[in-house]
């Protein structure tokens, strides 16, 4: 019998090294999106990111499922599925760059990590699960986390943090879509075909309004799409080890990460009240996975 929170034939020790990985991973990744400084538009930055994945992947899924360009298209039955979740992905990626250029780095980092408590939400509406007080206390506790962050009626509320909430909000979605995929399709497959359909929606606005990036642009664009394989490579291997209550809080951690970075490279300090507002949020987050370890649910996948 495995260890709690680990996987059979897990290790704590393993799954946190991998999860402290992915969480550096989705540092670097904001990092990066923010010393672009706009002058590539989020749309572009999603478009070129699946672009490259498509190309990275293309191997491995012709090897899975044969040596042919058929191998590389979504499943026809299941076209209307991922045509779906590859536009969610699609428009919470561009909100989430677009927000990570334009407000605060800490912010849109703990804004966009409440997706887990909208995913919570979703679930009670969209897959008629059951919940008791306690769960929709701590969607609350989340909820008024965000408020502390984003302090309606005490200051203007940021069209970018609007975005920031946007992008959560429709990453929890994506989830939601993908429990019925991940129940007959592959984890590489389910990838592959969600980021075919991001790249064709972000074909659309890179040849409308896209721009043409310089090749520095372009080599700092390479290193997003690096990140973030990284962090989705990371968080593959940390729930081998480890289960989902235990990994999924992880996420969490690229919180204070993004914070120290924006910092030091940035000069951006948080106010104190930002402190109180991510604890929040970390508590809904974190209790809403020890919850929800407690029936079965798929792994999620990280599409930032």
């Amino acid at each position: 019998m495995s260890p709690p929170h680990t996987a059979a034939g897990g290790s704590i020790a393993l799954a946190t090294f991998w999860a402290m990985g992915a969480a550096f991973g989705w540092t670097g990744m904001a990092v990066v999106v923010r010393y672009l400084e706009g002058r590539v538009p989020s749309w572009d930055i999603s478009f070129y990111r699946a672009l490259a994945a498509l190309l990275v992947g293309a191997g491995p899924m012709m090897w899975q499922k044969g040596r042919t360009v058929a191998a590389l298209l979504p499943r026809r039955d299941l076209f209307t599925a991922y045509l779906v979740r590859g536009v969610v992905i699609f428009a919470a990626q561009a909100m989430y760059y677009h927000a990570l250029m334009y407000m605060p780095l800490a912010d849109a980092a703990v804004l966009n990590a409440a997706a887990p408590i909208f995913s919570a939400l979703m679930a009670i509406f969209m897959l008629s699960e059951r919940v008791g007080a306690s769960r929709w206390l701590l969607i609350l506790l989340g909820f008024a986390g965000v408020v502390v962050i984003i302090r309606p009626g005490y200051q203007e509320v940021p069209f970018e943090a609007i975005l920031a909430l946007g992008s959560a909000a429709l990453f929890a979605l994506a989830a939601i879509l993908n429990k019925r995929l991940v129940e007959i399709e592959s984890g590489t497959s389910i990838v592959y075909g969600t980021n075919f359909f991001v790249a064709v929606c972000g074909l659309f606005f890179v040849l409308v309004w896209g721009v043409r990036p310089s090749w520095v642009d372009l080599g700092i664009v390479a290193l997003i799409g690096v990140a973030g394989a990284i962090a989705q490579y990371c968080i593959s291997q940390a729930l081998k080890f480890g289960d989902v209550s235990y990994v999924s809080p992880f996420e969490f951690v690229r919180v204070p990460l993004v914070a120290f970075a924006a910092w030091l490279l940035f000069g951006q300090v948080p106010p104190l009240i930002f402190g109180l507002g991510a604890a929040m949020i970390f508590m809904s987050v974190f209790l809403l996975a020890r919850h929800a370890a407690r029936r079965p649910a798929p792994a999620p996948l990280a599409d930032r």
